[in-house]
């Protein structure tokens, strides 16, 4: 956090330096599926040496999970040039539209009279998605609502693996999803006290408990948790199972 004392924020331990949220899928079908588009997304995409980007989930329309998506737009230029789709809720439709409307309403903003000048708009199509289990791109996924705040996350259940982002708690249908299906779960844990919008330490590890996955990352963590002090927390409780995960990670599943 900028400008704050903390051991946390000043620790050594590269863990502990975490960015925004952000993963990237590679698929055994050879897809290449980046999850939220993190205002630290170009960093971690040059740092991980990614190159390729097939389409996009969006879980939810905050800022931390959203305002990197211009950075989207190298993968748009080829060759050949191509378009990219981002797969959102209706719920998030607006927001996008109206924040990213350069993006996502380039056709209404910029013609004859009005045409674009620079370096290339960002070449991003929104499809809009239910929840459910669906094909997309050749892929089978199924995705689910989780509440945050006065709105909703999406949560992505692929092969095995489930991604629970950003919720305050994982509702029942949700649960029929995860329950006895799930080999790796990623899940939201903010910090040790309860908050209103976010899983915190105690309900999180709750419903590990619950789900049963062969092996579980913590994440989303704040400056309330190192990565040394959570992960004896979770070694306590769960063994080797459950850790924290951290920037840089690499999980097969």
């Amino acid at each position: 956090m900028i400008g704050c004392p903390c051991q946390v924020c000043h620790s050594s331990d590269e863990r502990d330096k975490r960015m925004r949220q952000s993963i990237y899928l590679t698929t055994k079908q050879h897809r290449h599926i980046l999850v939220d588009t993190s205002p630290d997304m170009r960093s971690q995409f040059l740092r991980s040496n990614l190159t390729k980007l097939d389409f996009c989930f969006i879980t939810h329309d905050h800022a931390d999970h959203l305002h990197g998506i211009d950075d989207v737009r190298p993968f748009c230029f080829g060759p050949p040039s191509k378009d990219i789709d981002i797969v959102i809720f209706e719920a998030h439709r607006q927001i996008l539209e109206t924040r990213f409307s350069y993006i996502f309403q380039r056709q209404k903003i910029f013609n004859e009279k009005n045409p674009y000048l620079g370096g290339g708009l960002p070449l991003l199509n929104l499809h809009i998605i239910s929840p459910g289990t669906q094909t997309l791109y050749g892929e089978q996924f199924t995705l689910f609502e989780l509440p945050h705040g006065h709105g909703i996350t999406m949560g992505i259940y692929h092969e095995g693996m489930a991604y629970v982002v950003d919720c305050q708690e994982i509702p029942p249908a949700a649960m029929t999803i995860l329950k006895g299906n799930t080999n790796v779960l990623i899940i939201d844990c903010l910090q040790r006290a309860p908050h209103q919008t976010h899983l915190n330490v105690t309900k999180a590890f709750e419903y590990i408990r619950e789900i049963a996955p062969k092996r579980a990352y913590l994440t989303h963590m704040n400056h309330d948790l190192s990565h040394v002090d959570f992960t004896k927390m979770a070694k306590d409780q769960f063994g080797a199972s459950v850790t924290p995960a951290c920037d840089m990670q690499q999980v097969l599943y």
